[in-house]
């Protein structure tokens, strides 16, 4: 469990901090959990003091997997109060990059759905093709655990550059 957070200012085009945080095994799993909380709460309290202007994790999944996940095993490893938890994770403001990217595809569609990071990648020409989500669990069971965490970081990236690019194009 675990995953790369960065911070990033729209507005300078700048990422101003960046970490992983990781663990291998179930007894970790409260330590990193509490770290992405940490994180999390930190994103809050510069908020308050007006360094930033809103907190939006943004990714592939994030409003649908990501935070839930993240709230849920927070809950069950009771790493904070449940309403603590709560507001800390739901009133950030998650941008999904599969669901935001719909109006760029084709419009001649009777049914809208999200799109893939792949499909979303090739329509925008940012990043390479990522292997199938199978993949991260074959590298688990071979312990490749430093290839998932590279791969986590790229992805972030992917979706920063894919970020900045609908931004761009939305202002056009």
């Amino acid at each position: 469990m675990g995953g790369h957070f960065l911070r990033y200012d729209p507005s300078k085009d700048r990422v101003f901090d960046e970490t992983s945080l990781w663990t291998w095994d179930e007894t970790g799993e409260l330590n990193v959990l509490k770290q992405i909380y940490g994180y999390f709460q930190d994103s809050w309290e510069r908020y308050e003091e007006g360094k930033i202007r809103n907190i939006v994790p943004c990714g592939f999944s994030v409003s649908d997997r990501d935070i839930p996940l993240l709230f849920m095993r927070s809950v069950h490893r009771e790493v904070d109060e449940r309403t603590n938890l709560y507001d800390c994770y739901f009133n950030t403001y998650p941008l999904d990059l599969a669901h935001v990217s719909v109006p760029f595809f084709n419009r001649n569609i009777d049914v809208l759905y999200r799109k893939g990071m792949n499909r979303v990648c090739r329509r925008f020409a940012v990043g390479e093709q990522k292997p199938a989500g199978s993949n991260v669990w074959e590298l688990y069971d071979s312990e490749k655990f430093g290839d998932i965490q590279e791969r986590t970081r790229k992805e972030v990236h992917v979706s920063l550059d894919l970020y900045r690019e609908i931004l761009k194009r939305c202002k056009d």
